[in-house]
């Protein structure tokens, strides 16, 4: 999950973001997740849900502080990210 931009890395029941916990994230399934409120809840009481691929903005109304969520991975394992170069890139930079 991408919040605010950067990436997390989530665990069901896991609050979120570290250093200030607000959101929880309550269930996971193939193609979206729910999330909740950590120690309250949304306005209507219930989860709001997050699409993969999409975004979710979310705002605190008693502060105003906006949060963007958008769902990458729903995955059991973390995805596995392997860099390379071509070697025209690696000639260009000096590397074999």
């Amino acid at each position: 999950m991408l919040f605010n931009g950067k990436p997390l890395q989530l665990q069901l029941k896991d609050t979120f973001p570290e250093a200030d916990p607000t959101f929880v994230l309550v269930s996971v399934q193939k193609k979206e997740a729910k999330i909740g409120v950590a120690g309250g809840s949304f306005e209507d009481g219930r989860t709001m849900s997050i699409e993969l691929g999409k975004r979710l903005t979310l705002v605190n109304t008693a502060t105003g502080a906006r949060f963007v969520l958008k769902l990458v991975y729903t995955g059991s394992q973390p995805e596995r990210v392997e860099s390379f170069s071509t070697a025209e890139q690696a000639a260009a930079n000096g590397t074999k």
